[in-house]
């Protein structure tokens, strides 16, 4: 469902630029400084448990090593691949390989989500600008309500902003107005739909307020922090990402969690080279069904049921909103 003619709104676009005050990789530092060599990104997520300071720091280091090698193994080839052939951006080498290559453009995704993921911006949450431009999303005269003249799409993978946003929504909707359940649909626009099945979805289509829009994806899944389906279905998440000690974030990302699909797409593999989206059956992100959860229902990633919207619905739902945004914003901002 989507409304037949958006109102005019301010459309701000993020690019790279806008998380590098969190503290993550821009394009060329990830390639010369984590994506160089197996060595030096298993160095960085060393550096990023001992920034951590707790006892017992090098026995959680030795074993994050034991298991970085074995996910590496994994990975191996495809980082071989990328830095062999003098590529300046992992978007760039999967766009030439997407043919050729197909798997090893899905292992790039994965090394790009332990490149993002294992550093966690929250211990500098003070350098980062998102924690200002957040207080600029609610309305003044109801700190509790997002404004609805806004619009963000972003090309950012990290989940930085929504994770914030979305705390402070449901801080506020609880310490404010007393509702302890945030609602689904405000979840869902906040999370770019990744949230809340379809009726998280279709707050991102059919409400014509506030909402962001990851045109690229995100590395890690929302879900309620209190949801039984969390812990058991196969997925790296937002707690994992932001709440766990350092050592626990990384082995996530390397253990079964982090061999999970990740909900992140090149524009290539939405549309086809004459701008059309591609049928769902030739989506390259499929993702499985695994986790038995009664009532003929499997869970996906995200704590997702089989019933609730595939990847392909959700990214799909993003790129016609922003596109209706960008036809009717009487201002942009990059």
């Amino acid at each position: 469902m989507s409304v037949k003619k958006r109102k005019p709104k301010h459309v701000i676009v993020l690019g790279a630029g806008a998380s590098a005050s969190s503290g993550y990789p821009v394009a060329e530092q990830l390639r010369k400084e984590w994506l160089a060599s197996g060595k030096v990104l298993l160095q960085k997520a060393t550096d990023q448990i001992l920034m951590a300071n707790e006892t017992e720091r090098q026995k959680r280091v030795n074993a994050t090593g034991d298991l970085f090698r074995e996910w590496y193994q994994v990975h191996e080839r495809s980082m071989e691949l990328f830095r062999s052939g003098g590529f300046g951006t992992i978007d760039e080498f999967c766009y030439h390989a997407r043919r050729s290559k197909p798997d090893d453009v899905q292992k790039l995704k994965a090394v790009l989500r332990f490149a993002l993921g294992v550093h966690n911006p929250e211990a500098h949450f003070h350098k980062s600008d998102y924690y200002n431009f957040i207080q600029k999303l609610f309305l003044t005269e109801r700190l509790s309500a997002l404004r609805d003249d806004t619009v963000v799409l972003s090309f950012n993978y990290d989940p930085y902003l929504e994770w914030l946003l979305e705390r402070a929504v449901r801080v506020r909707l609880a310490e404010i107005d007393g509702d302890r359940g945030a609602h689904i649909s405000t979840i869902g626009r906040v999370t770019s739909g990744f949230f809340g099945g379809s009726a998280g979805l279709r707050g991102l289509s059919a409400h014509d307020g506030f909402c962001i829009l990851k045109l690229h994806g995100i590395i890690a899944w929302p879900a309620e922090p209190d949801d039984a389906r969390l812990e058991a279905s196969p997925m790296v998440g937002f707690n994992d990402v932001f709440t766990e000690r350092p050592e626990v974030r990384a082995a996530r990302l390397m253990g079964t969690r982090g061999r999970s699909i990740a909900p992140m797409i090149f524009p290539w593999e939405l549309f086809d080279d004459k701008g059309h989206l591609v049928p769902e059956t030739e989506f390259p992100v499929q993702e499985p069904d695994n986790v038995p959860w009664g009532g003929g229902l499997y869970l996906r990633g995200g704590a997702r049921t089989n019933a609730d919207p595939s990847i392909y619905e959700i990214f799909q739902t993003i790129w016609k909103r922003a596109r209706e945004e960008m036809r009717s914003a009487d201002r942009i901002s990059f």
